[in-house]
Formats: C-alpha cells, sequence, structure tokens
C-alpha cells in the first residue's frame, strides 16, 4: 500500500492549527508583558519579564520546530509519493515489455509455422510432380 499524502496533509495542517495556537498564545504573553512594563514597577518586575521573555522564547523555538517538521513531513511523504510512482511506472513499463517480447515470439513462431507449412506443401507439390513424371 502507497503513502498517503493527502492523510499526512490533514496531520500537518493539525501541526499547523498547535503552531497558530501558540502563536495566538505568544501574543497574549507579549500583550501582558506590555501590560507589566506599563504599570507595574517595582524589584520584581524584572524576574516577572525574564520569565515572560524566556517563556515567549520557548514558544518561538517550538513554533520553529513545527514549522521545519511540518515542511520535512510534506517533502518527505512527496519524496515517497514520487519514488511509489516512478516504481509502479517501472512495474508497468516492464509488463508491457514482456508483453511486447512474448507477442513478438508469437509472432515469429507463428511466420516459422507458416514457412514451415510452405515448405511442407512445396515438397508434396515437387513429390507429386515427381511420382507423375514416374509414371
Amino acid at each position: 500500500m502507497g503513502i498517503n499524502v493527502n492523510q499526512i496533509r490533514v496531520q500537518v495542517n493539525n501541526l499547523n492549527g498547535y503552531k497558530n495556537s501558540l502563536e495566538n498564545s505568544k501574543r497574549k504573553m507579549l500583550s501582558y508583558r506590555n501590560q507589566i512594563v506599563s504599570n507595574w514597577e517595582g524589584k520584581e518586575v524584572s524576574y516577572i519579564l525574564s520569565a515572560i521573555d524566556h517563556t515567549i522564547a520557548s514558544i518561538n523555538a517550538v513554533i520553529n520546530d513545527i514549522n521545519g517538521i511540518s515542511n520535512d513531513v510534506v517533502n518527505v511523504a512527496n519524496q515517497i509519493r514520487n519514488e511509489e510512482i516512478a516504481a509502479e511506472r517501472r512495474r508497468q513499463e516492464e509488463i508491457r515489455r514482456r508483453q511486447e517480447e512474448k507477442r513478438r515470439r508469437q509472432e515469429e513462431e507463428r511466420k516459422r509455422k507458416e514457412e514451415e507449412r510452405k515448405r511442407q506443401e512445396e515438397e508434396k507439390k515437387r513429390a507429386a510432380e515427381a511420382a507423375k513424371k514416374r509414371k
């Protein structure tokens, strides 16, 4: 059974849905970060901002991983499918070649039998003529 590229694309679309959710979360984190910067002063703000920045960096890393994985999965699936198509073409071509070879052999055999039949008829004619001459 061949690879189902459409099913793989569905799965990649699911991955992209997760990526979109992460991007939405990142936007919310950035908005939250901006609100903290605008409305909160204190020693702890730098720690909170650092944690938010770290979380955003982690989200970005996952988004990049999903993008890379999605592209790789689709590319590999397409390559596998193309290889399957090429293998099927080679198989079909081999079948056609064998059929043509069989047809050619059958035609040669038919011609050989026809020539043999004509040769035998000629021999019979000659034998009949020789028999007539002897009488």
